[in-house]
């Protein structure tokens, strides 16, 4: 558990020192990276909180703090169930620039899940954006 509490930490403190300058291929090519939040984000942060209850929403606000807002934006919402992630998904950003009081499904840029139905995942999402009044593209 150490190890991995100790690799979250200096995950934060590198991203968010190189965050401030864009990598040289980034400069190069002209792109900004792009990814998904890993299932193991989510899980070390419920071992640090000891409460799975408040790790999506906890792991959204620290990825988000780490990496800036809409930067490597690809929600995962399966890690501890799809509802669960979607109460704290809905939540505002309560952190540093760029969110302007806006939700984190306003600002990821998409999502992404690992088991369960693809259509029916497709459907859930679709009436998740719905309710939210966000607009999207499928």
């Amino acid at each position: 558990m150490y190890t991995l509490l100790i690799g979250i930490f200096f995950v934060c403190l590198f991203y968010r020192e190189k965050r401030k300058k864009k990598s040289l291929y980034d400069n190069r090519h002209n792109v900004n990276p792009i990814g998904t939040v890993a299932h193991e984000w989510f899980m070390g942060i419920a071992s640090i909180l000891n409460n799975y209850s408040e790790a999506s929403y906890v792991g959204l606000q620290k990825w988000t703090d780490t990496f800036g807002v809409g930067t490597l934006a690809i929600a995962l919402t399966d890690t501890f169930g799809t509802p669960v992630f979607l109460k704290s998904f809905a939540k505002p950003y309560e952190g540093g620039q760029g969110a302007d009081g806006k939700t984190f499904a306003e600002f990821f840029t998409g999502v992404r899940q690992d088991s369960g139905e693809p259509e029916e995942f497709v459907k859930w999402m679709r009436k998740f954006y719905d309710d939210q009044g966000i607009k999207v593209c499928v």
